[in-house]
């Protein structure tokens, strides 16, 4: 269930900020598709769930990232017994990607982290 869908307009010719928010997963429901965006950061900030991308599988929770690539065939969904609850950025530009690729993540597609705090509180100033 979406408790936030905030879009943006693009100002900027190399990164944007073009959507960004919050979904509390309900057992059961997932997506599946492929990504059209440039990418969209996901970060888990409660329960469990499962992300699928280039035939790889990863149980994820509260404090991971996860990575979609504009092309990816992605799946995610949250967990029956503990859904998920995270936020969501896309971004986009002419640039974008390679910022991205100055981090571990566009190898990997999923960042395992600890401390949700700082990202709650500097996503909260995006909206």
């Amino acid at each position: 269930m979406q408790l936030l869908w905030k879009k943006f307009q693009k100002k900027h010719i190399d990164a944007n900020l073009v959507e960004c928010g919050i979904e509390v997963g309900v057992p059961n429901v997932g997506y599946q598709y492929t990504v059209i965006k440039d990418a969209v950061l996901h970060i888990v900030t409660n329960g469990e769930g499962t992300f699928k991308c280039q035939d790889v599988e990863h149980h994820l929770k509260e404090g991971d990232i996860f990575l979609l690539k504009k092309g990816e065939t992605v799946e995610y969904y949250p967990s029956f017994s503990n859904p998920w609850t995270y936020y969501w950025l896309g971004v986009g530009g002419k640039q974008i990607i390679n910022y991205l690729n100055r981090c571990q993540i566009v190898d990997n597609y999923v960042i395992s982290n600890e401390d949700t705090s700082d990202i709650k509180n500097n996503y909260s100033k995006c909206l």
